[in-house]
């Protein structure tokens, strides 16, 4: 059953991050307003507003009523309900605020709008202040009944702010209650104050919107330039035969592109890192794929002699029945013994791919794997004490027993091997060292080499200490040679514990 298809939209590195911080940007701004702060803050603003414009508007009708009562002793507010109406007119005009002057009744004497006369003693507002303590409250104002000292800019309806304070002749709360003033005002909408802090506002939001977009392009072209460049690399080492070393090491400006080199130079860690570990693949598989084409024309080589000559034998016999039986048994016997080198062969290549592939870790005792190789082997001693290691029991025995067997068998007829082993700091390992002929220098360098034996026609393989290489590379160790005439000697090393690379500090020969 095919798999729905992926719906989510694929976009390009630099949108992502564009967005995440054009989003990052909005996020704050957005919860600002969302949650009411804002407003509550301007509800605020406009209550202590209103507060502070009630007491000079209560200086002035104390003032007027004053003066009315020099001439009528008994004169209340609403004496001077007239006298008081074009002042509060005019303030309201210039405060935007809706005015009413309340008597003790609960009656409006004095308003900006048509309220005169009008009952407001239901109010709690102003039955907090009629009975000498100020009030405020926050309403839906109706639409029908509009404040003449509300601004064109200010919206008909909405929630108004009412605040009530209590009337007194004097200062004191000892003095006489006549009356309560009750002022109101819509506070101003939270976008209008936006809109109305004008250029200033507009310069900020520009310069942080255009810093967002200039990091957002700045992280998504580093981002994506390091991205890319490893891409570019993954796929040109998918099409085949590109090293990642060579590539990362040109220069961008030789006239190379500069998309294909890796980018283990990058600012950010994790892309430095993943071309690290891409690169070191890399490198691992370029080996593997040139070990493989060395590896596969090598068996190539080694196997075609015998399966040649098994076929000419087989050729000349059937071509000949009258053959005499001595020189049919020599054709046979030729061809057993390549039969016999080509199972060999297969043996230590299956030997080497078990080593190549083999991961068991356990505790091994060197020191009885030496005992072991001295068994019926009254020409080898041993020497030393190497302890336990942590390894392959059956690769680290076979590459023992390689080298054992290799010092016996070139060592001559009269060859005296010494198993030596010995643990340091740095690990555990053993020295076989022989008294034969030694090796030749020229051959040195190649002993280690896949097939390469200078004891063919004695069954050699050529493929033993190659084993011996493989396993104690697979343990992160190494295996030397020093030889001259009368002293060859092979030391095999490996760590107290593999390194994380598989690869351990080379071992020097003593």
């Amino acid at each position: 059953m095919a798999s729905a298809p992926n719906r989510r939209p694929r976009l390009p590195l630099w949108i992502w991050l564009g967005l995440s911080h054009l989003l990052a940007l909005a996020l704050p701004v957005t919860a600002f307003l969302g949650s009411g702060a804002f407003a509550t803050d301007l509800q605020r603003q406009t209550r202590k507003s209103l507060e502070y414009q009630s007491v000079l508007l209560e200086l002035l009708i104390r003032s007027e009523l004053d003066h009315a009562r020099q001439g009528q002793p008994q004169a209340g507010i609403e004496t001077v309900a007239a006298r008081l109406q074009p002042a509060i007119e005019e303030f309201a005009h210039a405060s935007y605020a809706g005015v009413r002057v309340v008597g003790m009744d609960g009656r409006v004497v004095a308003s900006t709008g048509p309220m005169l006369g009008v009952d407001l003693s239901g109010r709690p507002e102003v039955r907090e202040a009629l009975a000498g303590r100020p009030g405020w409250i926050e309403r839906k104002r109706p639409p029908e009944a509009p404040d003449r000292g509300t601004p064109a800019s200010e919206p008909s309806e909405g929630a108004r702010v009412y605040v009530a304070t209590p009337l007194r002749l004097g200062p004191g709360p000892e003095d006489e209650l006549i009356g309560a003033l009750l002022l109101s005002r819509t506070p101003r909408g939270t976008w209008q104050v936006l809109a109305n802090m004008g250029p200033r506002l507009d310069l900020s939001l520009g310069v942080a919107l255009s810093v967002t977009l200039v990091m957002a392009g700045l992280l998504s072209w580093g981002f994506s330039r390091s991205i890319r460049r490893l891409s570019h690399s993954a796929h040109r080492l998918s099409e085949g035969g590109i090293s990642m070393t060579r590539v990362a090491d040109e220069d961008p400006w030789s006239g190379s592109d500069p998309d294909l080199a890796l980018s283990r130079d990058s600012r950010i860690a994790e892309v430095a890192l993943l071309a690290e570990d891409l690169g070191s693949m890399a490198d691992r598989l370029q080996a593997r794929l040139h070990y493989i084409a060395e590896f596969a024309g090598n068996v190539s080589h080694e196997f075609k002699t015998p399966i040649a000559t098994l076929q000419g034998t087989l050729e000349l016999l059937d071509d000949d029945p009258e053959m005499p039986a001595e020189q049919r048994a020599l054709f046979l016997d030729n061809a057993l013994s390549e039969l016999h080198r080509s199972r060999r062969l297969v043996d230590g290549l299956l030997a080497l791919a078990r080593a190549d592939q083999s991961r068991v870790r356990a505790e091994v005792d060197l020191d009885e794997l030496c005992r072991d190789q001295a068994l019926d082997r009254p020409q080898v001693r041993l020497l030393g004490s190497a302890g336990t290691v942590l390894g392959d029991l059956d690769q680290l025995d076979a590459a023992l027993s390689n080298l054992v067997d290799n010092a016996l068998l070139h060592g001559g007829p009269t060859v005296e091997v010494e198993l030596r082993a010995f643990r340091d700091e740095l690990g555990a390992g053993v020295e076989v060292i022989d008294n034969g002929p030694g090796i030749v220098e020229a051959n040195q360098a190649h002993i280690f080499d896949r097939f390469f034996t200078t004891a063919r026609e004695s069954g050699g393989t050529g493929l033993g200490l190659a084993l011996v290489k493989l396993v104690a590379e697979a343990h992160g160790g190494e295996v030397e040679v020093e030889s001259r005439p009368g002293r060859t000697a092979f030391r095999f090393w490996i760590p107290h514990a593999p390194t994380a690379n598989g690869r351990a500090a080379p071992a020097r020969m003593r």
